[in-house]
């Protein structure tokens, strides 16, 4: 690699879409640091318009073993996951391939989250961190509104209904509807 071709990468890259080949561009920022009017991160960052801390994270990812960095050029993790794993790696070196492999079949939002719990609980395996972290996730489920037409007589005589029973006009309807069609899918 060139100088230019490293300045290349960088320009592309660093404020580019979101996918970006990680591990190229570290190791393009890695070669500039190389460089003798480059000094430090900051003057390297300085160059491309983005912070010493986000330089710093790209080379971190140059820490990891050829099979992580593998996993990050084919997309599998993504820069947050490759420097939380270079974090791991640097506190726990035994933990943090298993790591890896647990946080390539998750979403990224739960990576940090899973690292997290394996720094926090060293008794617990990646794959314990990843079953309670995402036990812990709301589930969401999609809700459907239905208008019912009613007159005003007939919305009174709703209203009086479920404040018998003690619960709003929506909550007799809603209740109303799915017991018949858990007896229309039941029957």
């Amino acid at each position: 690699m060139n100088k230019d071709q490293a300045m290349a990468i960088g320009l592309t890259w660093l404020n580019g879409p979101y996918n970006k080949p990680y591990v190229q561009v570290a190791k393009a920022l890695q070669y500039l640091r190389t460089l003798p009017e480059f000094h430090s991160n900051k003057q390297v960052a300085e160059l491309f318009g983005v912070s010493g801390e986000m330089v710093r994270e790209f080379l971190s990812l140059l820490s990891l073993p050829e099979n992580v960095q593998h996993m990050l050029e084919e997309q599998q993790l993504h820069l947050d996951q490759g420097v939380k794993l270079a974090s791991l790696k640097k506190r726990w070196p035994e933990r943090f391939s298993a790591t890896a492999q647990v946080l390539a079949e998750i979403p990224s939002q739960d990576a940090r989250e899973i690292i997290e719990y394996v720094i926090r609980n060293p008794d617990k395996s990646p794959e314990e961190a990843k079953d309670r972290v995402l036990r812990s996730k709301t589930v969401i489920e999609d809700e459907f509104h239905v208008v019912a037409v009613l007159t005003k007589q007939e919305f009174g005589e709703l209203d009086r209904l479920a404040h018998k029973h003690k619960i709003s006009p929506n909550e007799l309807v809603t209740r109303f509807v799915r017991e018949q069609l858990r007896r229309q899918t039941s029957g």
